[in-house]
């Protein structure tokens, strides 16, 4: 099996920020707003898509990770680092087109750390293929952020 760790990396904000777009501010602003952003990121009709705003919210490093089932039924956990995540994103709109809003926030639970913050938001939303749609997806998803004194980032996405 090959080694999957990830190598150690230590970045202060403008470090960061020159790595990824520039975030819409009403994006960054709360770990509440972040979470809403990350899933209005991916909507979009069918066809090309544009991964900047994605990619505006999230360490360099973020990690989407799921519990699904393999071919024989047992439960497995996957992994998607940010670029895998994006390729998967711009395959769904190869197909069609996918929407997802988060329906209800149930708890943050926020900590501040050396002049910055943790928050881990516990949330549930919907995807439909069209604005408003019948549900393809419905579920409740955990994310791990970090304020670094000026803005939020996504650490990891868990569904």
């Amino acid at each position: 099996m090959a080694d999957q760790r990830y190598e150690p990396w230590s970045y202060t904000h403008e470090e960061l920020a020159a790595m990824v777009p520039t975030p819409r501010p009403e994006d960054v602003a709360s770990p509440e707003a972040i979470v809403r952003a990350l899933h209005e990121s991916v909507n979009g009709p069918q066809g090309p898509w544009n991964s900047d705003r994605l990619r505006s919210l999230c360490l360099p490093n973020v990690l989407f990770a799921y519990i699904g089932q393999n071919e024989q039924g047992l439960p497995v956990v996957n992994n998607r680092p940010l670029d895998t995540f994006i390729k998967d994103v711009q395959e769904v709109h190869d197909q069609t087109g996918w929407y997802e809003r988060i329906t209800k926030i149930i708890s943050v639970s926020k900590v501040d750390k050396k002049g910055g913050a943790l928050a881990v938001v516990h949330y549930a939303g919907i995807a439909a293929k069209t604005p408003g749609g019948e549900p393809e997806e419905e579920g409740e998803t955990q994310a791990i952020l970090m304020h670094d004194g000026q803005r939020w980032w996504v650490v990891s996405d868990t569904w």
